[in-house]
């Protein structure tokens, strides 16, 4: 499990799995940036946990990964740029919350 955590500053992350299952990104009055281009997902796909409060996240995720977003967003947002269309790539399920906060989804 690889877990990132940011309060009160500002961080950028590059990670490297040859089987990634699941992740924490947790980020509070500051702002991470997590980048997944070195990563390949475990076959039975990989889940990451947000928590984000009155901070960002910024994520820069490959493009033949699908996205599916179960996060709870209150008074913030989740965002997705360049979004491909259908794809049969591995699943990568996003969960937690976002309040007062932001998540950008960059697709690479």
């Amino acid at each position: 499990m690889v877990n990132c955590s940011v309060s009160f500053g500002s961080s950028s992350k590059y990670l490297h799995s040859a089987s990634l299952e699941r992740a924490v990104l947790t980020c509070s009055f500051g702002s991470l940036q997590v980048y997944f281009d070195n990563t390949v997902l475990s076959p039975n796909g990989a889940e990451i946990k947000l928590d984000c409060s009155l901070g960002s996240i910024e994520m820069y995720i490959p493009k033949n990964w699908k996205v599916i977003d179960h996060v709870n967003v209150s008074l913030g947002e989740l965002e997705e740029k360049n979004r491909p269309g259908e794809t049969s790539g591995p699943a990568l399920t996003l969960v937690g919350s976002v309040s007062l906060g932001s998540v950008e989804i960059i697709y690479i």
